[in-house]
Parts: structure tokens; C-alpha cells; sequence
């Protein structure tokens, strides 16, 4: 089955799964606005971030879609800046991004580049691409959280991203009969519906509106790491120097960058607790000197 049909298939069936769901349970259909909204930022996150990123791989190696699609933080990074005024990220982050990014490119080395791949140099613009939508998308949502429950929103872009890739899969010719989709095909469908849908993307929701994205997104570091680890643990699939050193760089990159927002965040909540305790002082003080008044 073509990436994209797959893509397409898995994302619309998910939309009306999560939809109904939350129609069935009383949930009122959003406004036109916010509708429009959904769509646009579906088809930055799913139409191009996940449709071009599974188009693109069919003829790019695995290794070096892998450190193509490691930039996505340094990319948030970047978009906050421009569309969050105010943004300010600071050195240990960018550090903690630029280690991370360098860990996975060390773990994926042996595999980068093979240009003799038919279609290569399209595949790679394809992945950039996705990696700008999905970041856009990212920054886009981080930004303005939508008014209304996370989930919600999250089946409604489920919706919008699939019938858009179906609109691309119709358009690029990417389609099959579906009566010649294999089974083992289907069976990867219901896999990524359940594992990268309605666990993994709503997960990166939840984390965009509750977390600033560039840490939300450190999630493209953590998981070749775990993917590997899991192939030797469960597949017995061979670990080499490569991985160890690129994991372990990756992992300081991580850490890197919790520790800068997780000191950020201890200090605004100094911040406001100094705040609060200047504010209860002035209260009692304005209190004391009216009742002085009163009795003078």
C-alpha cells in the first residue's frame, strides 16, 4: 500500500472514531472559526508534517530520515522565536538541541547517505518539508491552545489531516484498489491508529498545551533511542559503538534542556511567590493605615 493511502486511511478513521466519540458523549460541534482553524493546522501537522514525511521515506534511508526528522526541535526553536514574541530561549537549550541532533546523526552515521536511492534528492525536499509543517504546526498550537477539550481537538485535525491526505493521495496518484490492500497492511493500520494515534499524537497535544514546544518536541530525541533499545532487548538486533556514543550525546542534549525549563520554571514560581507575599504586605499596610485614618 502507498505511504500515503496508509497515511490517509489511518488518520480519517481515527477522526471519526475520536469525533463520534465525543458527539456521542454530549460534545457541542466547535464554530466555523475554530473549525477553520483545525483544518489548517491538521494540514500543516498531518497533511504535510505527517503525509510528506511517510511519502518522502519511501525512497530516503531510514538512518538519514532520521536525523532529517531530528531538526524538528531545532525547528520549534526557530518558529517560537518568530511567532511567539517574547519567546526567549537560552544557550542550555540550544546547546542541549545542537547535542541531541549531533547524537542522532552519531547513531545513524553508518547509514546516511545513499544517493543511488531512485527518487533520493525529492525524497529528502519532501522530509524537509514535513519537518517545517510540523513545526509551524507545533508553534502554531503552542501559541493559541484551542478553547475546548485537547482530545476533541486532537480527532477533529485527525479528521481534517485525513480527508487532505486523501485529496494529495488522489492527486499524486498514490492509491490502490482497496480490495488489494494485503492484511498485514491493514493490521499496521490498526497498529498506528491505537500506538501512534490515539496514544502518541494525543500525547504531543496534551504536552503542547501544558509544556513551551521546543521542550514538548524533545520527544524526536527519546525515540530512536528507545526504538533502538527495544530492537536489541525484544529483536536481538545488534548494538555497535555508533549507538552507544549517539545515545548517550543524545541523552545529555535531553537533559540539557529539561534542566534550563525546569529552572525557568522554579524561578517564575519564585517570582511569584515574591509577588504574592509584596502584594499580601501591601494589602495588610493599606488595611492598618485606614483604620489609622478612621480613628484619627
Amino acid at each position: 500500500m502507498p505511504g500515503l493511502m496508509l497515511a490517509a486511511i489511518r488518520n480519517s478513521v481515527c477522526g471519526v472514531m475520536v469525533v463520534s466519540w465525543f458527539l456521542i458523549r454530549g460534545h457541542r460541534l466547535p464554530d466555523l472559526k475554530t473549525l477553520g482553524r483545525l483544518a489548517i493546522i491538521s494540514l500543516f501537522l498531518l497533511g504535510i508534517g505527517n503525509g510528506f514525511m511517510t511519502w518522502g521515506e519511501q525512497t530516503v534511508p531510514s538512518g538519514l530520515a532520521s536525523v532529517l526528522a531530528a531538526l524538528n526541535p531545532l525547528c520549534i526553536a526557530f518558529f517560537s522565536i518568530l511567532l511567539m514574541p517574547g519567546t526567549k530561549v537560552n544557550y542550555k537549550v540550544i546547546v542541549g538541541l545542537f547535542l541531541g541532533l549531533a547524537g542522532i546523526t552519531i547513531i545513524f552515521y553508518p547509514q546516511l547517505i545513499h544517493p543511488e536511492y531512485k527518487g533520493f534528492a525529492f525524497g529528502v525536499m519532501l522530509i524537509v518539508l514535513s519537518v517545517i509543517g510540523w513545526s509551524s504546526g507545533s508553534v502554531l498550537i503552542s501559541r493559541k491552545p484551542f478553547d475546548m477539550n485537547v482530545f476533541y481537538a486532537a480527532g477533529w485535525e485527525f479528521l481534517f489531516g485525513g480527508l487532505e491526505l486523501v485529496i494529495i493521495s488522489i492527486l499524486t496518484g498514490h492509491t490502490i484498489p482497496l480490495t488489494k490492500v494485503p492484511v498485514i497492511s491493514w493490521l499496521s493500520i490498526v497498529y498506528l491508529i491505537v500506538a501512534g494515534s490515539l496514544i502518541g499524537f494525543n500525547a504531543y497535544q496534551y504536552a503542547l498545551k501544558n509544556l513551551p514546544a521546543t521542550q514538548a518536541s524533545i520527544y524526536a530525541y527519546i525515540n530512536p533511542v528507545v526504538a533502538l533499545i527495544l530492537g536489541w532487548a525484544v529483536l536481538h538486533e545488534h548494538l555497535n559503538w555508533y549507538i552507544f556514543f549517539g545515545s548517550l550525546i543524545t541523552l545529555v542534549g535531553v537533559y540539557l534542556v529539561q534542566l534550563s525549563y525546569r529552572r525557568a520554571k522554579k524561578k517564575l514560581e519564585q517570582r511569584s511567590m515574591y509577588e504574592k507575599i509584596l502584594q499580601e504586605n501591601k494589602d495588610r499596610w493599606n488595611r492598618l493605615m485606614t483604620k489609622w485614618k478612621l480613628k484619627v
